[in-house]
């Protein structure tokens, strides 16, 4: 239902911006002046505090908006990532240019790395889990073959989430979730959810317990405390309807 903003630490919430925001980036420099990016490819400007906002969108051509961000050396540099790149603009937003010259991208949608493999995978919704070893700059493959014998329909990916662990890697698809014990060499399927099929958007797990995973279904919140041989949901202290979006874990 758009932004909200707190000058009381989260005790009390002002809506500022009625329209449906997907990222925010506050000016570092000067905390009055904040963007709003929207699903819908535009860029809201305020300079105080939420008060009035300015649509700068212009000729910014980053589709959806993932993420924004301003430049904490020169606060008049913003970029803006979307589903159809990235755009840059040195003037706030009055003016944007294409900024991805030399990138050639996909559409990525985790990133996980295994120190232990010194491996950074990551995750293509619709292609599949690669990754790369040592900083080579090379991305490979796991076996996305036998990834794909256990989605539903076998003929296309639905990745939605996925978590790395030392020599251990979980991925979350449709019908449910998949496990590899030997960085993606050999999969096998779990379900977390007995109901029926469910998905995970959010995984994580705490350091030094690969055990232990937390996942984040629309169904609510599962945990597993045995590398996925059971599933428990975890509601206690948690406001009823909630959709957790994001898991972060303390290092």
């Amino acid at each position: 239902d758009g932004l909200w903003m707190s000058n009381d630490q989260g005790a009390t919430w002002t809506n500022v911006l009625t329209t449906p925001v997907d990222a925010v980036a506050v000016d570092p420099v000067n905390p009055a002046v904040a963007y709003a990016g929207t699903g819908y490819g535009q860029v809201f400007r305020t300079a105080d505090s939420g008060g009035q906002w300015t649509d700068v969108t212009g000729n910014l051509n980053a589709g959806q908006i993932n993420t924004l961000a301003v430049n904490p050396a020169q606060n008049a540099h913003i970029l803006v990532g979307g589903f159809n790149g990235i755009g840059g603009s040195m003037t706030s937003g009055t003016q944007w240019t294409v900024q991805q010259a030399g990138m050639v991208s996909t559409a990525i949608s985790g990133i996980s790395a295994d120190p232990g493999s010194d491996r950074i995978y990551f995750s293509v919704p619709t292609a599949g889990v690669y990754y790369e070893s040592g900083g080579s700059g090379t991305a490979l493959p796991v076996n996305n073959g036998g990834l794909l014998t256990l989605a539903y329909p076998n003929t296309t990916f639905d990745i939605s989430a996925m978590l790395a662990q030392p020599g251990g890697l979980w991925v979350s698809q449709a019908p449910w979730i998949e496990n590899s014990t030997d960085g993606g060499n050999t999969w096998s399927a779990q379900r977390f959810e007995p109901s029926g099929p469910d998905q995970f958007f959010a995984m994580a797990s705490p350091a030094g317990v690969p055990q232990t995973v937390m996942g984040a279904a629309i169904s609510g919140l599962y945990r597993t405390t045995n590398g996925g041989a059971a599933w428990a949901p975890v509601s206690a202290g948690i406001p009823a309807a909630s959709v957790i979006s994001r898991l972060l874990t303390a290092p």
